[in-house]
């Protein structure tokens, strides 16, 4: 959010976009605060994948400097979703992540 990429008018309406997403039904916002300092998304971003049929397993995405992998077997998937929960239980909530949004918002000039 701090980082300056694109200069203020460009982050602005990032900012606003990411504000106009977080009103969709399927969509939640949380902002992780340097605070919390170390965390187990520090390596990178990561993607857990779900699909409709519940019979299909569930896969993890993780894009690095090696190239795409997608994690499958049922433990590494477990421990993504182990990280996963710690992130979101770390983070603001939505709505404080959202006022924060709008901060940073405003304070670009």
């Amino acid at each position: 959010m701090r980082r300056k990429v694109g200069g203020p008018d460009i982050m602005r309406a990032q900012l606003g976009h990411l504000l106009s997403m977080s009103e969709q039904p399927n969509v939640t916002i949380q902002i992780l605060p340097f605070e919390v300092g170390a965390h187990v998304a520090a390596s990178g971003s990561f993607t857990l994948v779900e699909f409709a049929e519940p019979t299909d397993p569930e896969i993890g995405y993780v894009d690095c400097a090696a190239g795409n992998v997608y994690p499958e077997k049922p433990a590494q998937v477990r421990r993504m979703k182990t990280h996963f929960h710690h992130l979101t239980s770390s983070a603001l909530p939505a709505i404080k992540s959202l006022s924060f949004i709008r901060k940073v918002q405003k304070e670009l000039t």
